[in-house]
């Protein structure tokens, strides 16, 4: 029969805390414990650690390049959308709010990046809160029709991995608009300016 390490009970107030004495007996262990550890294993430990903190770090970047083409998508999506539903002569204006809208979303990206290349410590945030402000925003710029949560659905529309890969009704069909070149002069520049 295996020898089992004996349970610590830590004393706690009434509110469930720790008490005082049980939280110094815990720093004491803890520090007992570093003071055994040689130079050569702390150096080994402080190398795995800033590997890892440089892996969130990549990791981290790497998402918010992959939400940044999430938006265009549906930025681009959305354009040819309104595009659709407009006369030729507000496809200028469409064009210019998606503009707006795609500079405020790659900003929003180079920022992120930034802050996660001057960070001496990733620091783990709420990264779902930032990203929906990051599609309200440019939903709103855009005057996307269903808001964020439209222009999200938009932009994941045959990305789940859950879902087949096979071609989506929405964006294939806005796509249609593009296989035949427009005749008018202004819904021709307007839609060349998405890409």
């Amino acid at each position: 029969m295996a020898a089992t390490a004996p349970v610590r009970v830590v004393a706690s107030d009434s509110r469930g805390a720790p008490s005082e004495r049980s939280s110094l007996d815990w720093a004491k262990r803890v520090q007992d414990a570093h003071q055994k550890r040689s130079p050569e294993e702390w150096s080994r430990v402080l190398k795995q650690l800033d590997s890892a903190r440089e892996v969130e770090r990549q990791s981290r970047k790497a998402k918010a390049v992959k939400k940044h083409a999430i938006r265009s998508r549906a930025l681009a999506a959305e354009g040819l959308r309104q595009m659709s539903m407009a006369p030729a002569s507000e496809h200028m204006a469409v064009q210019t709010r998606w503009q707006s809208a795609q500079y405020e979303s790659t900003r929003h990206r180079e920022m992120e990046c930034e802050a996660l290349d001057r960070a001496a410590d990733v620091v783990l945030a709420d990264e779902e809160s930032d990203e929906d402000n990051a599609m309200v925003q440019t939903a709103q710029l855009m005057g996307a029709e269903g808001g964020a949560a439209g222009l999200h659905a938009l932009g994941n529309e045959g990305l789940t991995d859950a879902a087949p890969r096979r071609p989506t009704g929405g964006v294939d069909e806005l796509l249609k608009q593009l296989r035949t070149e427009p005749t008018d002069e202004t819904e021709c520049a307007a839609k060349f300016m998405l890409y």
